[in-house]
């Protein structure tokens, strides 16, 4: 189980217009906020 800290620190990243991994089931997912341009660019 992520501990909730993990997750509050996760999206203060992306807030900031970091660009994160994250584990699934199967593979590790990328992800960013889809209306910050350069994340989404150097996603």
């Amino acid at each position: 189980m992520v501990s909730s800290w993990r997750v509050q620190q996760a999206a203060q990243n992306i807030r900031a217009g970091a660009v994160i991994a994250y584990p699934t089931e199967a593979v590790w997912g990328l992800g960013c906020d889809p209306w910050d341009e350069e994340a989404v660019y150097r996603l």
